[in-house]
């Protein structure tokens, strides 16, 4: 196998001859977006829903004592009866089935950024409004004020 590092890297396989060029730009752009999906994922589980074998929405059941699960923090549920919860179960499918493997032209739900920005204000809406805001909490004010305040990622 033939690879080298500049500007970009040339991967040679044992079973062809051909090069293919890729982007070193690329690489984190792709381990961004599959984190993205994993968290997605995650975020999806932790409000209790997840999608069946048909993208239908249903109740992600505790299987262990360490399970977590946001009632278990004092919040509720998402019913698996609002719009939304088709809209979520949908973006879990398909990130469950692009993160699994490498896939390519698959028919998996739908997962590009739009997709996933949309699940994600439900997301954060339901964790202000079922979690945050009863125990007097305000998710932004806890989670993405520091990033604003001169604090995380800020420089002087």
């Amino acid at each position: 196998m033939l690879v080298w590092f500049t500007d970009e890297v040339a991967v040679a396989t044992p079973r062809s001859s051909c090069l293919v060029d890729v982007s070193l730009d690329w690489m984190p752009a792709r381990c961004t977006y599959e984190g993205r999906m994993t968290a997605m994922r995650w975020l999806i589980l932790f409000v209790g829903l997840k999608g069946d074998k048909k993208c239908r929405p249903v109740v992600e059941e505790l299987t262990r004592d360490t399970d977590m699960r946001i009632d278990r923090l004092g919040g509720t549920l998402f019913s698996v009866g609002r719009a939304e919860a088709c809209t979520l179960a949908k973006v879990w499918v398909g990130c469950s089935q692009a993160t699994s493997h490498p896939t390519l032209g698959t028919n998996h739900p739908q997962i590009d950024p739009p997709a996933l920005a949309e699940a994600l204000g439900v997301i954060i809406d339901h964790l202000q409004r079922k979690l945050y805001a009863p125990h007097g909490r305000d998710l932004f004010a806890d989670v993405m004020a520091p990033f604003y305040s001169g604090g995380i990622g800020q420089t002087k």
